[in-house]
């Protein structure tokens, strides 16, 4: 079984010992069943546990944890393929499939000479009885360590029971158990998070209720900001957002980040209410659509990562946001699955949305710039505007493959600047304003030989915060809304250089909305004069990272 490699030798110490303690009950087994049925199956269990944690450690240098779980049950059947295409045929990948053949040959090596091997053991007293002595700690010191899955099942939160320090051993088949019995504890916390919207009894109202208004949020995903030609990227991805800003309608914030690198995590406390910074559980807070509804806005919600697990998984992301209960309580209109590309998610609602309220949030969520980046834009000499000639980056450990990735990544840049700038065109004659962020970056060969989230180390914390957490943030206000809020944009040009942290998006969208309600707090909206500026805190995997000191 792979054990983690932290705090040093006391620390494997203390996890040793439950390791060989469940590889000698299983080895028993497997031994004493004398069925080749029971042989296989814990075989085969094996050598896929420990293929999995070998492949998550060599590729993204992490192990089995509950958020795999939730990933696993919020990807789709086109996403997964995008995945392996990515990284089985990386190195980490191939190091995987050389570790599975190592295994099952060893195996097929030790089943055929066991007879031999028992033989040479039972006629070597000393031999045998220093194994019978090892047997012996191995059972004492390691079952003395199984309270370890009494604290797993008491768990009444997935908090509540971290696995890495010395509280849990970092054993594959630990960390399995623990990562399965979380699947109630995730779907325990949406089910609070249902009961706290559908229970809020806030009343939320506008304070210039006169004129029709269209409040807009973009969802982007896995948006690398250096890569955006706003942010002073060399090639041009962001023509459209670049137009708007010369002409004075976009605003380009310049201190950004996500608290979370996944999207699940990310949309939950964007979705939110909450406030991470003053230890907010996203599922203690209510929606922040649900406050719109409330204020007679008509709410629409078009995700073009809805996908058919919603049903089935009870713990995701898709069976929280569109869960029945959530659905009334927060949204008007919804889409249904579309699994084509960003441009068509607009066009499906221009199609397909109801007629307008007076009043109308409108909420995006995009496929964006994520893995594969080759399959998220159309293949036209519009979209395909880069190749690998056309890359920046210089360094050495760059060949062409890599540079076409990083190419194809500036190219759905690119697409994804044109999908807002469709969405800038829908509202363009309208009192409207539409705010843009992304859940997280991403990494494309920037400052490692590495693309995707995989985590780093230590000393490259710094960038891998700059690459994965900091964000693209844009808003967009129509020459309508200039017109009628001046104040507003007023305050939107003095607040771009101001930090800010994702989590709290839903703050400038009432303050954009002149919403009035009592989760609004100017001190966290970034647009208010009374905002304050707090040490950001951002979560990456199992360890917290200060943002600010970088």
């Amino acid at each position: 079984m792979n054990i983690a490699n932290e705090n040093g030798i006391a620390g494997i110490a203390h996890r040793i010992p439950l390791a060989l303690f469940l590889s000698y009950i299983m080895a028993c087994a497997a031994y004493l069943s004398g069925k080749t049925w029971v042989k296989t199956i814990i075989y085969v269990f094996s050598v896929a546990l420990l293929a999995t944690d070998t492949f998550l450690h060599h590729v993204f240098h992490i192990y089995i944890q509950p958020f795999m779980v939730m990933l696993i049950g919020e990807t789709n059947h086109q996403e997964a393929g995008e995945f392996f295409g990515t990284f089985v045929l990386s190195r980490g990948g191939l190091f995987t499939l050389l570790t599975i053949a190592f295994a099952i040959t060893f195996i097929i090596v030790a089943e055929r000479f066991r007879c031999k091997t028992s033989q040479y053991i039972f006629s070597h007293h000393s031999l045998r009885t220093a194994i019978k002595a090892f047997s012996c700690a191995v059972v004492l010191w390691g079952g003395c360590q199984m309270e370890t899955y009494y604290k797993i099942i008491s768990s009444n939160n997935i908090d509540d029971a971290p696995i890495t320090g010395d509280i849990f051993p970092n054993d594959s088949f630990t960390r399995l158990v623990y990562s399965l019995t979380s699947i109630p504890l995730m779907h325990n916390q949406i089910e609070q998070a249902i009961n706290t919207t559908i229970h809020d009894t806030d009343k939320p109202f506008i304070s210039n209720n006169t004129d029709s208004l269209d409040v807009v949020f973009v969802i982007g995903e896995s948006y690398i900001k250096t890569h955006a030609g706003i942010y002073g990227y060399p090639l041009n991805t962001t023509p459209n957002m670049i137009k708007e800003q010369k002409e004075h309608r976009l605003f380009a914030f310049t201190d950004v980040v996500s608290p979370i690198g996944s999207t699940s995590h990310a949309m939950k406390n964007m979705l939110s209410v909450n406030d991470l910074l003053s230890k907010e559980d996203w599922n203690q807070r209510p929606l922040f659509p649900s406050l719109f509804k409330k204020a007679n806005f008509k709410v629409f919600f078009w995700d073009n990562q809805l996908n058919d697990s919603t049903s089935f998984y009870a713990f995701t992301l898709n069976s929280f946001i569109f869960n029945k209960t959530i659905k009334h309580a927060c949204y008007d209109q919804t889409n249904r699955p579309l699994m084509g590309y960003d441009g068509a998610l607009i066009d499906d609602f221009v199609k397909n949305k109801q007629p307008d309220g007076k009043n109308n949030l409108v909420i995006f969520h995009l496929w964006g710039q994520h893995v594969d980046a080759n399959s998220r834009f159309p293949h036209t000499r519009q979209f395909e505007r880069f190749t690998y000639k056309d890359i920046p980056n210089k360094a050495k450990y760059l060949d062409n493959a890599k540079r076409q990735d990083i190419a194809n990544y500036d190219n759905v840049t690119l697409y994804n600047d044109y999908v807002i700038g469709k969405i800038f065109n829908l509202y363009r004659n309208k009192n409207a304003v539409v705010v843009y962020l992304s859940d997280h970056g991403e990494e494309e060969y920037d400052y490692r030989d590495s693309k995707g989230r995989k985590h780093c180390s230590k000393e490259q914390t710094p960038q891998w915060l700059k690459y994965v957490n900091c964000v693209p943030f844009v808003i967009w206000c129509s020459d309508s809304y200039q017109a009628k809020h001046p104040e507003v944009v007023k305050e939107i040009s003095n607040a771009l250089h101001r930090p800010f942290m994702t989590d709290q998006v839903s703050q400038v969208l009432f303050h954009l909305a002149g919403m009035r309600s009592r989760y609004h707090k100017p001190a966290n909206d970034i647009l208010s004069p009374c905002y304050k500026a707090r040490k950001r805190i951002l979560l990456n995997g199992l360890c917290f990272d200060d943002y600010d000191i970088k």
